[in-house]
């Protein structure tokens, strides 16, 4: 183990910038579902963004909701592979 010289913290470089490198790519995938209900259902970026504190639990709900809805036209993107996207 090395201790990195900006923080002196005791780390595992190679295993720090795994761990580096999960966070960014869950962050890149949530918000591209976050864009895809957005597209969806107009306001909800804004609503994400402004409103109370949103988990990554509920983003997925709204999501499962959106696949649920009868009102929601697949033009692009059928159910199922919406589905797949959020499972």
């Amino acid at each position: 183990m090395t201790r990195h010289t900006s923080t002196r913290v005791p780390v595992d470089d190679s295993y720090a910038a795994l761990v580096g490198k999960a966070v960014f790519v869950f962050a890149y995938y949530e918000w591209t579902i976050i864009y895809i209900i957005d597209f969806l259902e107009g306001g909800f970026v804004s609503r994400y963004c402004r409103g109370d504190s949103m988990t990554s639990g509920a983003v997925k709900n709204k999501l499962q909701e959106i696949v649920n809805s009868p009102d929601v036209s697949f033009k692009n993107i059928s159910q199922t592979q919406l589905q797949d996207c959020c499972d």
